[in-house]
């Protein structure tokens, strides 16, 4: 049983993945998008080195409902994570993205900046009222939703709840309880 332990532990040792720093990109890539996990992440057809999970990218500078997410709109319940979802998926699922990496990782994803058929997939969503700016990361996309909410696009024509207070009400910035807590 001991030779067995030391003979397992060796091999973890020497296996090419112990002890490899994590890997992280140094430009571009331009992959098929395979998957839309909800209306901000996306998993790419690549395979970083050392690992055998598809690229998941987190769209940097934007939050969209989660997909369990719910909203109001004239006095209905809306699926609205499941809409922003179905969104992103319209832009990008099956066509030909690359991202470019913007501010290392979240949750083991890359975070990104997204072109799509010469669209930028993190604004088209916020333009699409689909997202919101996630000031606490950029400010890049805080006049496309300006543009959105007083054209009621999107979330915005519902009475919804921050994603960022939906996944955490305790957090900076969420000092109430939805549905009494919608954006202003």
């Amino acid at each position: 049983m001991i030779r067995w332990l030391l003979c397992a532990c060796l091999l973890f040792v020497a296996s090419p993945c112990a002890g490899q720093p994590q890997w992280k990109p140094t430009g571009p890539i331009t992959a098929k998008v395979l998957h839309v996990g909800d209306g901000d992440t996306i998993t790419l057809d690549f395979t970083p080195p050392n690992t055998t999970k598809k690229l998941a990218v987190r769209l940097r500078g934007i939050d969209a409902p989660e997909k369990n997410q719910t909203c109001i709109k004239d006095g209905q319940t809306v699926q609205c994570g499941r809409l922003a979802g179905q969104e992103l998926a319209r832009l990008a699922l099956s066509k030909v993205a690359t991202c470019h990496p913007e501010g290392g990782q979240s949750y083991g994803r890359m975070v990104g900046i997204c072109m799509v058929d010469g669209l930028d997939v993190n604004r088209e969503m916020v333009r699409r009222g689909w997202a919101v700016s996630y000031q606490q990361y950029s400010n890049a996309y805080v006049e496309d939703a300006k543009a959105a909410r007083s054209a009621k696009r999107g979330l915005w024509d519902t009475e919804f709840q921050r994603p960022q207070c939906f996944r955490k009400p305790s957090s900076k910035g969420c000092p109430c309880s939805y549905p009494e807590c919608i954006p202003q």
